[in-house]
């Protein structure tokens, strides 16, 4: 059972990430509308109490070159709430992951891309090759 909205927003942070990883990406930026989920993984020791999710999730990441943890606001990743409204209303349960995106989405992530302006990142991190 999961305990709070931050423990969610946390536990999808380590799906995405053991997606990407799985698909061998090397670079990523993760955007969130959590703040707050940025800040715990970026400051694990302010999050005790998500102590052994924090750990697993800093780990994963390092599965990267190159990652970086950006929020953003909710009205600004209109993606993200469409392909969540197709999961949910089409119940579509296997990951969206992949390369080229759900093809119906498209014009909808190049109005978005166009429309962009450079999110706020909170952080980054990197491993060296």
């Amino acid at each position: 059972m999961v305990a709070s909205s931050l423990e969610s927003d946390l536990l999808s942070f380590r799906w995405a990430i053991e997606c990407l990883a799985t698909i061998h990406f090397d670079t990523v930026v993760f955007e969130s509308p959590s703040y707050v989920a940025g800040e715990a993984i970026l400051h694990p020791e302010s999050f005790p109490q998500y102590g052994a999710l924090l750990n697993s999730i800093r780990r994963q990441l390092q599965s990267f070159r190159i990652w970086r943890i950006a929020f953003v606001h909710k009205e600004g990743n209109l993606c993200v709430d469409a392909i969540a409204l197709s999961v949910t209303r089409d119940h579509l349960y296997q990951s969206y992951i992949g390369r080229a995106g759900p093809s119906w989405l498209n014009q909808l992530i190049q109005a978005e891309a166009a429309a962009a302006t450079s999110p706020c990142l909170c952080n980054a991190g990197s491993r060296e090759a």
